[in-house]
């Protein structure tokens, strides 16, 4: 796990998607900003993330945390 902090506008997605693109390995991608801080909603949008790296995940992992719409970002 990477953990990428700054201010709007310091390259954040930038350096990543480029680190990403360098490395033969699947990836996942999760973005948080304060209205995230919800146990529940963090270990669903975990989830979600994982899946997109993985498909088997998504469906290996148990239903943490109650049902409720994902924002899109």
């Amino acid at each position: 796990m990477t953990l990428v902090s700054a201010p709007p506008g310091f390259g954040k997605t930038t350096l990543i998607q480029d680190w990403i693109a360098g490395i033969d390995r699947r990836a996942a991608w999760l973005t948080l900003d304060e209205g995230d801080n919800d146990p529940g909603r963090f270990i669903r949008y975990l989830i979600a993330a994982l899946s997109q790296a993985d498909e088997r995940l998504g469906r290996a992992l148990p239903d943490l945390a109650p049902a409720a719409p994902l924002k899109s970002c």
